[in-house]
């Protein structure tokens, strides 16, 4: 679809705030909900992505940054006439704020007033490695693209996070609408393409889902992820196309990055060997981070991502 332009929307927040671990603690019931997994900027990977979508996304439009006010990062170039923040503020009710919930936030991103129709959400921790089209998230008659790695989970697992309980959630939503067919995809932890009605129809779908989920303002056992729920459930109905496991990892890989200097050095050059299009690294660096893991991450990055973009100042 040539001269289309997609925005593209991240959400992102720095825990290292003067007062945001504070605000965080005065709410928080339970261990995982100071995870700082989810929360911490050690890598500055929002950086690097906005230096890869530079290089491999010539579709971009305005570029999107979700946050928390007054959070900004500090070398943002903000006069930049395509970058754009977005406070939660401005589009969530002032009830639910302050939120610590990515999946509440999701499901309110489609509201940002001045957002494309159509968007491509990134997570701050992916990054493009090779020339990304617009084929990559719609057909020539542009029907959007969603890629799936493997099924989503239908049992509960010993131990298992809220994150999980989600991923089993949207399966049971989706066994109450399409009935137990076998299973239901999972869709892949890539970015991702959004039609902000197909998110205000899927709401309306399922607002005693999206209810709780919005009301959590924390991950929590009874909530589910509305990415997931989304791609699975235009696939099930046909208005979107399915990409399947084998396509989908062959196009992406996401590397988990532990405390180990060897097993992040050896996961990062076999992702960097096999040339994705997509690439996540994941924070499983635990609590207290290894200094000399952490900068095997980020030599990576800067390998490959040497040349400052537009985006900063």
């Amino acid at each position: 679809m040539t001269g289309t332009k997609y925005d593209i929307l991240y959400t992102w927040v720095d825990d290292s705030f003067p007062g945001f671990r504070e605000e965080r603690a005065q709410y928080a019931t339970n261990p995982d909900d100071l995870n700082p997994e989810r929360t911490r900027d050690n890598l500055d990977l929002l950086k690097y992505s906005l230096r890869s979508i530079e290089r491999h996304a010539p579709w971009r439009g305005k570029v999107w940054i979700v946050t928390c006010r007054p959070q900004v990062p500090a070398w943002l170039n903000t006069e930049h006439p395509d970058v754009r923040i977005a406070y939660l503020d401005e589009f969530m009710p002032a009830e639910e704020l302050p939120c610590f919930n990515a999946f509440a936030i999701e499901s309110y991103v489609h509201r940002i007033p001045g957002l494309s129709d159509r968007y491509v959400h990134f997570n701050d921790d992916m990054l493009l490695m090779r020339k990304v089209g617009t084929e990559h998230f719609t057909t020539a008659e542009g029907r959007l693209k969603y890629y799936f790695d493997r099924l989503l989970p239908a049992e509960p697992k010993p131990d298992m996070a809220p994150h999980g309980s989600g991923q089993r959630n949207v399966w049971h939503t989706l066994e109450r609408t399409f009935g137990r067919g076998g299973g239901y995809p999972q869709h892949a932890h890539q970015p991702r393409i959004i039609d902000k009605s197909d998110m205000v129809r899927l709401v309306s779908t399922y607002p005693e889902e999206f209810t709780r989920t919005r009301a959590a303002r924390f991950r929590a056992h009874d909530t589910i992820l509305p990415h997931k729920l989304l791609a699975a459930h235009l696939v099930q109905e046909g208005r979107a196309e399915f990409v399947g496991f084998r396509r989908t990892k062959r196009l992406m890989r996401m590397v988990r990055l532990f405390n180990s200097a060897p097993r992040n050095r050896l996961r990062l050059f076999w992702a960097w060997m096999r040339h994705p299009h997509f690439l996540c690294l994941n924070d499983d660096f635990g609590p207290l981070i290894n200094e000399r893991a952490e900068s095997v991450a980020s030599r990576f990055l800067k390998f490959l991502f040497p040349d400052p973009s537009g985006y900063e100042s």
